[in-house]
């Protein structure tokens, strides 16, 4: 893996990959099943606290995962 090798000089290339992936996927679920977030409006969740949950979870497991993969090394 390109990440062992390199250490954290790949960090930056991996971490802004996964970063336009969040974007794409938050531009792509919002534009094409933006009708299907009815289901947690009716519930009191709003999109904006949905979209920041989510990507705040999804960031954080990622991070956790590129330590452990530095730690097992």
């Amino acid at each position: 893996m390109s990440f062992w090798k390199n250490d954290f000089r790949s960090f930056a290339g991996i971490f802004w990959l996964k970063i336009i992936t969040l974007a794409l996927t938050y531009y792509f679920i919002n534009s094409d099943k933006s009708k299907e977030f009815y289901y947690y409006q009716n519930l009191g969740v709003s999109k904006i606290t949905l979209w920041v949950t989510t990507l705040i979870i999804d960031l954080s497991i990622f991070l956790f995962l590129i330590f452990v993969a530095q730690t097992l090394k």
